[in-house]
């Protein structure tokens, strides 16, 4: 419904790429987008007072979104449990993650490009936080809201909360109403006519 409701509004996007849930099926999941952004070690990293200070600014229910790597993975069993103290609601990584076992014995949701063993450490750093990163050739910025579920995820640009918000709501209207057509006409000629694109 949250697709539908952005495509009624124009307030967000939705990714078509693959998106592969590496941790708990603790889904659904939505909140406030927290970026993160690594890149290989030929790029200039941001300082570790930076990094240090951006996850002491995290809040529960916030959603972290690491912008990653194809070639290694920065979000793992120990990014996770640090998920959990913070009381985060789950992590994107657009790129691979690891350590997937133990994430999803720890019940904390991931989604992801793809997994891989090899981890971050001589390989990358990060490069930034709390700055725009880009998904399949849109922009996600910090305070946009993230919502995943066993589906994959959405972005509403924060901007176009309320307008989202009133347009989920009457998606979530109709899909109940047409649940009670379908209880309740005799006539399945009826429905189909009516309903089916």
């Amino acid at each position: 419904m949250v697709s539908d409701a952005i495509d009624k509004t124009n307030g967000g996007f939705v990714p078509v790429s693959r998106w592969v849930s590496c941790g708990a099926d603790a889904f659904p999941v939505y909140g406030k987008v927290r970026t993160l952004k690594t890149a290989s070690l030929t790029n200039r990293g941001c300082s570790e007072d930076a990094l240090v200070a951006w996850w002491c600014s995290l809040g529960p229910g916030e959603v972290v979104w690491v912008s990653g790597s194809k070639d290694w993975a920065f979000w793992g069993e120990l990014c996770t449990r640090l998920a959990l103290r913070i009381g985060l609601a789950g992590t994107v990584v657009d790129g691979l993650t690891r350590d997937t076992r133990r994430v999803r014995k720890l019940g904390y949701p991931v989604l992801a490009r793809g997994v891989s063993g090899r981890d971050i450490y001589g390989r990358g750093h990060v490069v930034g936080v709390d700055c725009a990163v880009e998904v399949d050739g849109v922009t996600v910025n910090p305070g946009d809201l993230a919502y995943l579920d066993s589906d994959g995820l959405a972005v509403v640009r924060r901007d176009a909360r309320i307008a989202v918000r009133k347009a989920l709501d009457r998606t979530a209207e109709e899909e109940a109403d047409w649940a009670r057509q379908v209880s309740s006409e005799p006539c399945l000629e009826t429905l189909v006519r009516e309903r089916m694109p």
